[in-house]
């Protein structure tokens, strides 16, 4: 899809910075054009939010907008590079707009230094041609995806957490029933299971090649080349280098929402009950392999989540699959998957955690290769 600019003026030359894309013909002088009129909103100046704005300004977008409320902090610096020591303590978006004015003076960065909300979520994105979601909150997420959604404007979709990270774009006015981010989470209670960074960690090279991604997708948003990621979501491995898409379609991904036959998820006890009942149960860990050697239920295999279409083959169809992860979130977006393929499987409510607290410190599964 290509966005609908004022009609480019003839363009006889360029700045040199910018020398080096414009060689390329799918980008040229008039690509430049639409990347220097382009108004480009960015969602958080976080872990996501900080490499892509670096990214954008170095590219020449002509206008940035920029919407956070938070402040610099010390534990922020080892992955949000757009603020320095010496930001500790300021506004992110006075941080972030100051570096972004040594990286690119060309650049007009709009602050916005306030939270989203349900009161100015559709006033702050309206007059922007392509918005990108760099938070980690799922509240800001709806919000964002809904005010893009109502505009029709273009949404650029990331989330990192530990070492992987998903991207995809929502874009309402591409086709006819163009899947949205309510497609892929459905179900806003399950965001209230999600895990945060600042409670289990993120690397930041993670951070770093997930906005990659992010900010290439605005590129082709803005200047019209290339299949922008709508209907797929990318999810990215940073463990062991793996990239992998998984198709969406309007209403068809129910990453949280139980199957209307029967109930997705199991207790720990209730789980307890069905080993000792001597069902035929397989147990898979569909966190990392990392993960699963520090601590794992006896006798479950780990296969990652991202592996679990190629392990498909060796799962016993007459088996029900107990799936966990380490709080349940995880798991349960592997359970709908698995439902869809026309298993049998239920999440472990609450994860690992939930195990661990009926039994003593285990470990000794088994991964999968």
């Amino acid at each position: 899809m290509t966005l609908s600019f004022e009609p480019p003026k003839p363009v006889t030359e360029v700045p040199v910075r910018y020398q080096r894309q414009t060689v390329l013909p799918e980008v040229g002088a008039a690509g430049q054009h639409r990347i220097s009129t382009a108004r480009v909103l960015v969602v958080g100046a976080g872990g996501l939010g900080s490499p892509l704005l670096i990214s954008l300004a170095a590219a020449g977008i002509g206008t940035i907008g920029l919407v956070d409320d938070d402040v610099v902090d010390e534990s922020n610096l080892a992955r949000q590079t757009v603020h320095r020591s010496d930001s500790v303590g300021e506004a992110k978006t006075v941080s972030a707009a100051r570096t972004l004015a040594t990286v690119n003076p060309h650049v007009t960065v709009v602050q916005h230094p306030m939270r989203l909300d349900t009161d100015n979520a559709l006033t702050l994105t309206a007059d922007y041609d392509v918005i990108v979601d760099g938070t980690d909150t799922f509240e800001t997420h709806y919000l964002v995806a809904d005010a893009a959604a109502t505009h029709r404007i273009p949404l650029v979709w990331g989330s990192v957490l530990r070492f992987d990270g998903m991207v995809s774009v929502f874009d309402p006015g591409s086709v006819p029933g163009s899947p949205g981010f309510r497609d892929l989470f459905p179900d806003e209670s399950a965001s209230n299971t999600a895990e945060s960074c600042e409670l289990v960690g993120v690397l930041g090279t993670s951070s770093a090649l997930v906005a990659g991604v992010m900010a290439s997708e605005v590129m082709k948003l803005v200047v019209g080349f290339g299949e922008p990621l709508v209907g797929r979501v990318l999810v990215i491995d940073a463990l062991t280098a793996g990239f992998r898409e998984i198709p969406l379609q309007s209403g068809g991904a129910r990453l949280h929402t139980p199957s209307a036959a029967e109930p997705a998820t199991v207790s720990a006890e209730e789980f307890h009950r069905l080993r000792d009942g001597g069902q035929s149960v397989t147990v898979i860990d569909v966190r990392e392999p990392a993960e699963h050697r520090e601590s794992a239920i006896p006798d479950s295999v780990n296969i990652p989540q991202t592996d679990l279409p190629d392990a498909l083959r060796r799962l016993d169809n007459d088996h029900l699959l107990v799936v966990y992860c380490e709080s349940g979130v995880r798991s349960a977006a592997a359970v709908d998957y698995l439902l869809a393929q026309g298993h049998q499987a239920r999440s472990l409510d609450g994860g690992i955690r939930a195990w661990r607290r009926g039994q003593p410190p285990a470990n000794g599964g088994s991964t999968s290769s």
